[in-house]
C-alpha cells in the first residue's frame, strides 16, 4: 500500500512539473508538430532518394564553311576604263566577257581527326515558268566547271578553287532548247560548288555536305547576280549517360532542421506540458476575462460589505456586466484571494450604494 501511494505521489509530482497549457493551445502545438514532422518526412525522402538525369557529354565539335567571290570581266569597249566590276552591280549582258568565282569552304574541328574533301564546280543551265515561290523547271542541264577533287587534311581543311565561267556555251543550250520547245521560257544560269566533308575521329566518323552557288537571269539585257548568304554549320559528336545527382547539402540540412523542430515540438505537447485541472483552467479562463476586459477591470484590496439584499443586483452574464459597466461608466471590481481567483466568485459594479454583481462561474 505504501509502494503504491508513494508510485502516484511520485506520478503526480512528475505531473506537477509539467507545464500547463491550454487545451486549445496544446493542441495547436500538437498539430503543427505533425505537419512539420510530415514535412521534414517528405524533403528527407525526396532529397536522399538518388535522382537519375540524362546527361550529355560533347565529345567532339566542329564547323564547316562555305563561301564565294566573284568578278565580272568585260569585253573592250567604250563605256568603261576598268577591265572588271566588282560584286552587286547592274551588268550587261552583250560587254560580259567570263565570270571569275573564288569559293572556298572550310572544316575546323576540335580534337586531332583525319579528315578529307571531295568536290567540283558545275553550271546548271534551266529553263523555266513562275516566280521565286512558284517556280516550275521546264529543263535542265549539268556542265562541269571544275573537274572533282579530294583534298586530305589533319583537324581542320581548308578548300580554295578558282573558276572562269563563260556564257557563251549556255546562251547556246538555252536557244536550242527554245528552238527544240518552240516556245520562250525564264532561263537562268546558276554555278555551284559542292561537296562533303568527311572526317575520321576516335569518336567516330563524320560527313558533312557543304555547297554555295550564284544564279543569273540569262537576258539580252541588264541583270544582277545572286549570291547564296554563306554557309555555315555546327555539330557536334556526344555521348549521353545516366548519371546520379548528388546530395543537396542544404535542403537535407533544412529538412534537419524541420524534423529536429517537429520533434521538439511533439515532445513539448505530449511530454514537457499537460492539459490544466479543473482548478487550473478556472485561472486560466479568467485570465483571458481580465486580459479581454482589463481597461475596465480593477482589483480591490477586500471584498466590500455590501448592504441590503435591496441594494444587491444579481446580473445574468459577465456581457451584461460588461455593458452595464460602459453604460455608469463605472468600473468591474473584484477581490483576488492567493492563486489570484475573485473571492467568493464576485465580480461587481458599484453605482452609488447599488451594487451589481455577477458571480463567476468556469
Amino acid at each position: 500500500m505504501k509502494r503504491n501511494k508513494q508510485s502516484k505521489q511520485g506520478k503526480k509530482g512528475k505531473q506537477n512539473k509539467r507545464k500547463v497549457l491550454k487545451s486549445s493551445m496544446r493542441r495547436a502545438l500538437l498539430v503543427l508538430s505533425i505537419i512539420l514532422l510530415a514535412f521534414a518526412a517528405y524533403r528527407l525522402t525526396v532529397v536522399l532518394t538518388p535522382e537519375v538525369k540524362t546527361q550529355e557529354d560533347i565529345l567532339y565539335r566542329y564547323t564547316v564553311t562555305a563561301d564565294g567571290q566573284y568578278k565580272v570581266y568585260l569585253k573592250p569597249n567604250q563605256l568603261y576604263s576598268e577591265k572588271f566590276l566588282e560584286e552587286n552591280r547592274l551588268y550587261s549582258n552583250a560587254l560580259i566577257e567570263y565570270l571569275e568565282v573564288g569559293f572556298m569552304a572550310e572544316f575546323w574541328g576540335t580534337e586531332t581527326a583525319e579528315v578529307s574533301a571531295k568536290y567540283s564546280v558545275e553550271g546548271i543551265a534551266l529553263g523555266y515558268q513562275g516566280g521565286t515561290n512558284d517556280r516550275k523547271i521546264i529543263y535542265e542541264q549539268h556542265f562541269p566547271i571544275a573537274e572533282p577533287k579530294e583534298i586530305i587534311g589533319t583537324t581542320a581543311l581548308e578548300l580554295f578553287e578558282t573558276v572562269k565561267v563563260t556564257l557563251d556555251p549556255y546562251r547556246e543550250f538555252v536557244n536550242d532548247a527554245e528552238l527544240i520547245l518552240g516556245a520562250r521560257s525564264s532561263k537562268e544560269l546558276q554555278v555551284v560548288w559542292s561537296g562533303v566533308f568527311t572526317a575520321k575521329t576516335e569518336f567516330g566518323n563524320i560527313e558533312e555536305p557543304f555547297s554555295f552557288q550564284l544564279s543569273m537571269p540569262m537576258v539580252n539585257e541588264l541583270f544582277q547576280i545572286n549570291k547564296q548568304e554563306p554557309f555555315s554549320k555546327q555539330n557536334n559528336i556526344s555521348k549521353t549517360q545516366e548519371v546520379v545527382t548528388e546530395i543537396n547539402n542544404f535542403s537535407l540540412a533544412v529538412a534537419v532542421i524541420v524534423l529536429v523542430l517537429g520533434l521538439l515540438g511533439l515532445a513539448g505537447a505530449l511530454v514537457f506540458t499537460r492539459r490544466p485541472n479543473q482548478d487550473e483552467n478556472k485561472l486560466i479562463v479568467f485570465a483571458d476575462i481580465v486580459r479581454k476586459h482589463g481597461s475596465r477591470i480593477i482589483r480591490m484590496d477586500t471584498l466590500p460589505q455590501f448592504g441590503g439584499n435591496d441594494l444587491r443586483f444579481n446580473i445574468a452574464d459577465l456581457d451584461s456586466l460588461v455593458k452595464l459597466s460602459d453604460d455608469v461608466q463605472k468600473p468591474i471590481c473584484f477581490c483576488p484571494d492567493k492563486t489570484g481567483m475573485p473571492v467568493e466568485n464576485l465580480m461587481f459594479v458599484m453605482d452609488g450604494e447599488n451594487y451589481y454583481a455577477w458571480k463567476y462561474h468556469s
